[in-house]
């Protein structure tokens, strides 16, 4: 069921980020998505758009269907730090 789950949300990071947005698992159950040249806003919107969709996904075993959650944090980074 983990491997399913984790399967899932890998599939749902890939179909909703940009070419030049770069995701991968970091391990355990938590990924990273890096997004160059985005603003705050949007990196909002785009981990609330894949909070809701993965809330979506049910996952089936033998006597439960399981939903799944997702956190997300964000930092920014200004690429202009530390040049001339």
């Amino acid at each position: 069921m983990i491997n399913e789950a984790l399967r899932k949300c890998a599939l749902v990071i890939c179909k909703h980020i940009r070419k030049v947005d770069v995701a991968g698992r970091i391990g355990g159950e938590e990924f990273a998505i890096i997004l160059p040249q985005i603003l705050l806003e949007y990196a909002i919107k785009s981990a609330e758009r894949l909070r809701t969709e993965i809330s979506q996904i049910k996952i089936n075993s033998d006597q439960y269907t399981f939903s799944l959650t997702m956190s997300f944090g964000i930092s920014i980074s200004d690429s202009n730090d530390g040049e001339n």
